[in-house]
């Protein structure tokens, strides 16, 4: 009698039978020895594969003979199919992802800035975002407001003397005849005091 191979999706198992390949390996030919592992980046999610499929775009398999592939977490993003990790949004420059299996991040709207990867917050005070987020600088270069969170300055940009603007906003206002804000990144105009007229935005005279 003649010796059967084992056909594809099994391997040899003993001299009597074949056995399917577990899961995250594969055989593509008859008579495998052995099943082969899938390579990071791909999965089988089956017993008995014949062949190993790509990740999807938004997850990933990191290690060889992944039986599943794992969605992109909160913050981070991918693109191409067949990867084996995810990428960062950069949230110096603007962005965020808040949810799982991201294929990319999103912007965050004017009068806001990314304060993580993950979400967005109101510019405080004083400051504002013409957004969306300003993503043309690389360099990150960030602000400490007084008692508040780091912002990089190129998301919320302070608003000049004479000028406010309330937390969120898009753009500065300039203050009513007769109120001034003497310095900048101010949220708000004081009116001129008593035995004191208004003189422009920035002084009473």
């Amino acid at each position: 009698v003649d010796c059967l191979e084992c056909p594809i999706g099994r391997s040899w198992f003993n001299t009597t039978d074949c056995a399917d390949c577990d899961l995250g390996r594969f055989s593509g030919s008859t008579g495998a020895a052995n099943c082969t592992q899938c390579t990071s980046g791909t999965f089988a999610d089956t017993f008995g594969s014949r062949n190993c499929t790509d990740c999807e775009p938004g997850s990933f398999a990191a290690l060889d003979g992944s039986p599943n592939c794992t969605l992109c977490s909160p913050g981070f993003f991918q693109q191409n199919t067949g990867q084996d990790n995810c990428t960062e949004c950069n949230f110096i420059r603007g962005y965020f992802s808040n949810v799982s299996g991201a294929i990319e991040c999103s912007v965050c709207p004017g009068g806001e800035y990314s304060r993580n990867n993950t979400q967005c917050a109101l510019c405080p005070g004083g400051r504002y975002g013409s957004g969306p987020a300003n993503t043309r600088y690389s360099v990150p270069s960030e602000v400490v407001s007084a008692g508040g969170p780091r912002i990089p300055l190129y998301q919320c940009y302070i608003c000049d003397a004479g000028t406010f603007a309330e937390a969120g906003a898009r753009d500065c206002e300039n203050c009513e005849e007769g109120y001034i804000a003497e310095e900048e990144g101010s949220s708000e105009c004081e009116a001129c005091p008593a035995g004191r007229h208004w003189e422009t935005t920035v002084e009473c005279e």
